[in-house]
């Protein structure tokens, strides 16, 4: 910063601030030259924050260790004998889906004039009770895909001579 000028001192006071503005300048490149860096670092950190919701989901998974009571050999007890390799086996599954029913109650108010009027039910609502279009669509899956699988395994039966209940034709 330069030094004070004198109050009347023309030049002097022009002088500081043509040095005002060129630090403004430089603070103003810095500034936008950080907004770059911060760009590029929010986009780092949304990848890292992906990685590790990744990894927790793996962390979370159930582990179940099988350990064998008595040895194969001697029948002698390995409470305490040092695990030497682990198998992994896995097992993927969906939890059980729990149904979640949501009322739509479509009220008629009455006005102070004496008119009721009745509110619109959200679009999509259209009956007194109806289905979600998750569970229609699994409904539909599952219908489709059991029928199809029926008549598949109707058609290796006859394929294979069999009838329905396995027995030869």
């Amino acid at each position: 910063m330069p030094a004070e000028p004198v109050p009347d001192d023309v030049a002097g006071l022009r002088a500081a601030n043509t040095r005002l503005r060129e630090l403004l300048a430089d603070r103003d490149a810095r500034i936008k030259e950080q907004a770059v860096e911060n760009a590029a670092l929010r986009e780092l950190v949304t990848a890292l924050q992906s990685q590790v919701a990744d990894l927790a989901a793996q962390v979370k998974a159930k582990k179940v260790r099988h350990r064998p009571a008595k040895c194969g050999c001697c029948g002698k007890s390995l409470k305490n004998a040092p695990v030497t390799s682990v198998e992994r086996r896995q097992v993927t599954g969906i939890p059980p889906v729990k149904a979640v029913t949501t009322e739509h109650q479509v009220l008629t108010v009455k006005c102070g004039c004496g008119c009721e009027t009745k509110a619109q039910a959200p679009e999509g609502v259209t009956a007194p009770v109806q289905y979600g279009p998750r569970l229609m669509g699994t409904g539909i899956y599952l219908w489709h895909g059991v029928r199809h699988e029926v008549a598949h395994t109707e058609r290796m039966r006859r394929l294979e001579g069999r009838s329905a209940c396995g027995l030869a034709a």
